[in-house]
């Protein structure tokens, strides 16, 4: 009796790794973190704003009401937060020079 050969155990030769060749002329360029830190905080007090102010604004406004002087208390600060925002991202811009500018 002959015995028949089974190929299906045999596995292929593992192909050669390839070297890489580093291509220096490529830049990486690094991530703006400040910058995309103070954009979020931007956006996220531009919504606080829009919250405190739709709430703010919904209604009658009562300045004898100390909830309503309450909304207007944390409206008046969201807005300053997003000012505050706003000059940190300007300066941020002022002061940027790009990846490369040379």
């Amino acid at each position: 009796m002959s015995k028949i050969k089974d190929d299906s155990t045999i596995l292929p030769e593992p192909e050669k790794i390839k070297k890489v060749e580093i291509n220096t002329d490529n830049t990486l360029v690094p991530e703006n973190y400040p910058a995309e830190q103070y954009l979020s905080w931007f956006m996220s007090d531009v919504q606080n704003t829009q919250r405190w102010a739709g709430s703010l604004f919904r209604g009658g406004f009562d300045i004898t009401d100390p909830k309503m002087m309450t909304l207007k208390a944390a409206a008046e600060e969201s807005i300053k937060e997003v000012e505050d925002d706003v000059v940190k991202l300007k300066e941020f811009l002022a002061a940027y020079v790009p990846p490369n500018s040379n």
